[in-house]
């Protein structure tokens, strides 16, 4: 019984899912768990299949449709994963030339930030003027910030807010964006306010020699 149950799948279906097949049902916007059921495999092979972690798959419910046309159009998974890794790149690339502070990998392809494939086409500007009117923000109220953590706090916040959005509420996406963002730079400001006070009490006590020896 064991070794039918290693063999087959849950209806009885032999395991042997490729990449290809898994594509085919991406392609017609079926989703991981409908792929599962559809396969007689775990939702962790098909998670495989598509090379992303359960909890990436997860987060990542809004890039599924664009997925699903890039492979229609002919895309395999590699060249999705590349396409993440340019918008990623794009928005820091931008920010250093309008002369923002940028982390020296922020505008490598080897970094990985909280990024996805953007809904729309236009949303990278929407997410660029995000980032460049938080930044400003917080360097307006004295806090040490690089653009890079503000751009990737933004791409978090985007995520949320595609994952998030109702049509039937009312709001507009850019607005529902705008107020999801909001509260993640909060977030970050009370970090940043937090590690400069740290850092500033840390140096005080260093110069009166209290933490000498």
């Amino acid at each position: 019984m064991e070794s039918m149950r290693s063999s087959f799948g849950k209806k009885g279906r032999p395991l042997v899912v490729t990449t290809q097949s898994v594509e085919e049902l991406l392609a017609k916007g079926t989703s991981p768990k409908a792929m599962a059921k559809e396969l007689g495999v775990s939702l962790a092979t098909i998670y495989r299949r598509l090379e992303r972690s359960p909890m990436q798959a997860r987060n990542e419910n809004a890039a599924k449709s664009m997925a699903a046309k890039m492979v229609s159009d002919g895309m395999g998974i590699p060249d999705i994963a590349a396409r993440v890794e340019k918008s990623e790149v794009w928005v820091a690339q931008r920010l250093k030339k309008w002369g923002f502070r940028v982390r020296p990998d922020a505008t490598s392809k080897k970094t990985r930030y909280e990024a996805m494939l953007f809904r729309e086409p236009g949303d990278q500007e929407l997410v660029l003027a995000l980032t460049k009117r938080h930044t400003n923000a917080l360097m307006r109220t004295g806090v040490e910030v690089d653009a890079s953590d503000v751009s990737r706090t933004v791409l978090k916040g985007y995520r949320k807010a595609v994952d998030s959005f109702d049509e039937e509420k009312g709001i507009p996406f850019e607005g529902w964006l705008a107020v999801v963002v909001t509260s993640q730079i909060r977030d970050l400001r009370r970090k940043l306010v937090r590690n400069q006070y740290r850092k500033v009490l840390f140096d005080d006590n260093l110069h009166s020699g209290k933490n000498s020896v």
